[in-house]
């Protein structure tokens, strides 16, 4: 039974609807034996220490559902996490810069990097980071944000529907070394997910 306090972290996750709705039927049906032995896996490292993973793979293919599934579990251990979307965490980053105040980008770019003391998301869901304009600023942001959760050992999720080497190029070399260092890159190859569910 889940406590209060890992209601709240799921509540303030950020995951979206559908795919919260879908958790407990991925965990009630087997939907796929190397879907749910790759879901321990990852859970099992993310909990021992941060890890820096980089789902790939087509559309459909159950990226988005496995980092909601991740986060979901953090949640219930009452660890906080976070899930975004590329273009959602950097449309918020962006707002702050119409703020008088510099300090809400700083307050933003904390909590997402897992600096605050009031929260540490030790698990950060980026989905669709295929999506992202390419911009220098996107570019030195995104790698900033990986950089500070690689050096405070928190775990973070990187998802695109781009294949393997495309996203290699596209993230650049200091994500995918991190990612090769602590985690790694994973392919989902399997069929599409949507319709077993």
């Amino acid at each position: 039974m889940a406590t209060l306090l890992a209601n709240a972290l799921w509540r303030r996750s950020g995951v979206p609807p559908r795919h919260a709705e879908k958790i407990r039927q991925v965990a009630s049906d087997s939907i796929s034996k190397d879907w749910t032995l790759l879901h321990n896996r990852l859970l099992s490292q993310i909990r021992s220490s941060g890890r820096l993973l980089i789902f790939t793979g087509g559309r459909g293919s159950g990226k988005t559902q496995m980092g909601a599934s991740l986060l979901a579990a953090r949640c219930s251990d009452e660890k906080a996490g976070r899930y975004y979307t590329a273009g959602d965490m950097f449309r918020k980053l962006r707002a702050t810069f119409e703020d008088d105040a510099t300090n809400h980008f700083d307050r933003l770019m904390d909590e997402i990097s897992g600096k605050t003391r009031d929260e540490t998301i030790t698990l950060l869901v980026i989905d669709e980071i295929h999506e992202r304009k390419d911009s220098d600023w996107e570019n030195q942001t995104l790698t900033d944000i990986v950089d500070a959760r690689y050096a405070r050992n928190l775990s973070t999720i990187l998802i695109t529907n781009e294949p393997p080497e495309e996203a290699v190029d596209t993230l650049g070399a200091s994500i995918v070394d991190r990612a090769r260092e602590t985690g790694a890159v994973i392919p989902f190859r399997w069929g599409s997910f949507r319709k077993q569910l």
